[in-house]
């Protein structure tokens, strides 16, 4: 707990840092057409669907190295992969992973 607000309170550029890179996977999941749910938070949920798409769409993604995991009723009410972004993720990472999720999604909407 106090760790926490120790290193918070001597290393700002975190929070800046988080903060730009919410923004930067906010703006280029939304680029793809995701729907997501409405949150200022460092976790960011796409709504993609049924059970069993939500948990092939994890599953591609950890595939690729990158881990969002299906969250699912009953624990919400509508499936949704979970994305968690951290202070460390480094822009070319949220790159990757817009990549990736720009992939999968065209696979599975069917588009070449």
């Amino acid at each position: 707990g106090l760790m926490a607000v120790e290193i918070i309170q001597a290393q700002p550029q975190l929070r800046q840092d988080l903060r730009a890179g919410v923004a930067e996977l906010r703006a280029g999941l939304l680029g793809l057409g995701l729907a997501l749910f409405p949150s200022d938070a460092a976790i960011l949920c796409w709504e993609t669907g049924t059970v069993a798409q939500t948990v092939a769409i994890a599953s591609a993604l950890r595939q690729a190295g990158i881990f969002a995991p299906a969250i699912r009723p009953p624990t919400v009410p509508t499936s949704r992969i979970r994305f968690s972004v951290m202070a460390t993720h480094q822009p070319w990472m949220v790159d990757q992973l817009l990549t990736v999720v720009a992939t999968i999604e065209g696979t599975r909407l069917g588009v070449q």
